[in-house]
C-alpha cells in the first residue's frame, strides 16, 4: 500500500470520527448559544472550546491507528465532559454528555475488542460516579437561577441530539 494515499476507514471508525467532527463543529458554537441564552455564563462557556484541537485531531489519528482513535474518542469525551461539568457546575446539566460518552464506549469497539469495551464503559461510569453531584457551583462561580435552568435545558437538548446522532450514525450490524 502506498503511504501517500490516505487509508479508508472501516465503518466503525468512520462513524466514531464523524462523532468527533460533529463535536468539533459544535465547540465554537456553544459559547454563542450561551451568550444569547445565558449571558452571565459566557466567560465560563469559553472554556468548553479549549478541547477543540483534540477533537479535530482524532480523525487524523484514525488514519494512523483506528483502534487508538476510537479509544481516544471515548476518553476525550468523558474527560472533556467532566472538566466542563467541573467548570460550569452540576445544575447546568453538562454532565449529561457523559451518557453520550457511555454510549460511545459501548458502541465504538469490535466484538473482538470486548475487554476494551468493558473497560471503557466501566471507566466512563466510574467517572460519572466520581463527578455527579460533587460540584453544585462550578469553578466559574455561580450563575443566575435563570441561566442555570437555561443551560440545563440547552445541555439536555444537546446531549439528546448527540445521542440520537450516535444511534443513527453507527453501523447496525458488526
Amino acid at each position: 500500500m502506498d503511504r501517500s494515499e490516505p487509508r479508508a476507514l472501516d465503518p466503525l471508525t468512520s462513524a466514531a470520527m464523524s462523532v468527533s467532527m460533529v463535536i468539533a463543529l459544535n465547540k465554537p458554537i456553544y459559547p454563542l448559544y450561551v451568550w444569547w441564552l445565558a449571558p452571565d455564563a459566557l466567560k465560563a462557556s469559553l472554556w468548553t472550546a479549549v478541547s477543540l484541537p483534540i477533537w479535530v485531531a482524532l480523525p487524523f489519528l484514525a488514519r494512523r491507528n483506528p483502534y487508538v482513535a476510537r479509544v481516544a474518542l471515548v476518553a476525550v469525551g468523558a474527560i472533556d465532559t467532566a472538566a466542563i461539568g467541573f467548570a460550569l457546575g452540576d445544575g447546568t446539566g453538562a454532565w449529561l454528555f457523559l451518557f453520550a460518552a457511555l454510549m460511545l464506549a459501548a458502541m465504538s469497539f469490535e466484538a473482538t475488542e470486548v475487554w476494551t469495551r468493558r473497560i471503557a464503559v466501566a471507566g466512563v461510569f466510574v467517572l460519572f460516579g466520581l463527578t455527579f453531584g460533587r460540584f453544585p457551583v462550578g469553578l466559574a462561580g455561580a450563575f443566575s437561577a435563570d441561566s442555570v435552568t437555561t443551560l440545563f435545558k440547552l445541555n439536555a437538548f444537546g446531549a439528546a441530539a448527540l445521542l440520537a446522532f450516535i444511534g443513527l450514525r453507527y453501523p447496525s450490524a458488526r
